[in-house]
């Protein structure tokens, strides 16, 4: 995602290009790795609650990449730039009044 707005990717289409690029492969490893886990979690139960605890973990770190992090990363983004923005805005606005300031301090 920092790749592609330093690019010059806004910050939801670079978050929506990230997800759509990283989705097919997480999927296609939670799949098979929950897939290849389930027999012997289900026929063994010894190895039942490690084999839950796998699969769930597996589910849960997949819902936190594609959704979590990216709502994350947009709003700490949009975050941030409106902060620069209105620091931008204040210093501009510091730098008409500066004359002003000058003419008074300089008065008394």
């Amino acid at each position: 995602m920092n790749y592609m707005r330093k690019n010059g990717f806004a910050i939801k289409d670079a978050v929506k290009k990230a997800v759509i690029v990283r989705f097919v492969p997480i999927m296609a490893t939670t799949i098979t790795t929950a897939g290849g886990i389930l027999p012997i979690t289900l026929s063994q139960p010894f190895f039942g609650p490690l084999g839950y605890a796998v699969i769930f973990g597996l589910l849960a770190s997949t819902v936190l990449t594609l959704v979590i992090i990216p709502v994350l990363y947009t709003m700490l983004e949009e975050h941030k730039q409106t902060k620069l923005d209105n620091k931008r805005n204040q210093s501009i606005q510091g730098g008409e009044n500066c004359e002003k300031d000058i003419t008074v301090f300089s008065s008394n």
